[in-house]
This record gives structure tokens, C-alpha cells and sequence, in this order.
């Protein structure tokens, strides 16, 4: 996620049609789990969490603590 925000990873042409098309984070189901993984410029830092999805409300509180985890 940072080598995408910082450049190193792509050349700027290649840079450019991916910032159109996607953006830079992640969320999604794995089994068992769901995943959220997002850049912080202002912190220069990847937060990526892994919650288990036992439960209806899982979504919403990994959401908080998604935020309260960068807030931390």
C-alpha cells in the first residue's frame, strides 16, 4: 500500500491509470475473517486488520476500531 502511494512501485504512466481506476485500500471477506487495510499519509503508516465475523454487527464494529486504532 505505501510502495502504491509513494510511486516506487509503479512508473507515473502506470501510476496514473491505476489512481483513476481503484482506490489505494482494501476491504473484503476471507473465510472466517474480513479484512481492512488503508494508508495514512498523515501518519505515513498501513493499518491492516484481520477481524473474525462471528456475530451480525462484525462489519460495523471493525469500522470503529479500525479508526480508533489509527487515532491510537
Amino acid at each position: 500500500m505505501r510502495a502504491l502511494h509513494n510511486g516506487s512501485l509503479l512508473n507515473n504512466k502506470e501510476q496514473s491509470i491505476y489512481a483513476g481506476l481503484y482506490s489505494f485500500e482494501h476491504t473484503g471477506l476471507l473465510p472466517g475473517y474480513q479484512s481492512l487495510d488503508r494508508y495514512y499519509a498523515d501518519i505515513d503508516a498501513v493499518v491492516i486488520q484481520f477481524t473474525n465475523t462471528s456475530g451480525g454487527k462484525a462489519w460495523s464494529f471493525s469500522e470503529i476500531m479500525h479508526k480508533r486504532l489509527v487515532r491510537i
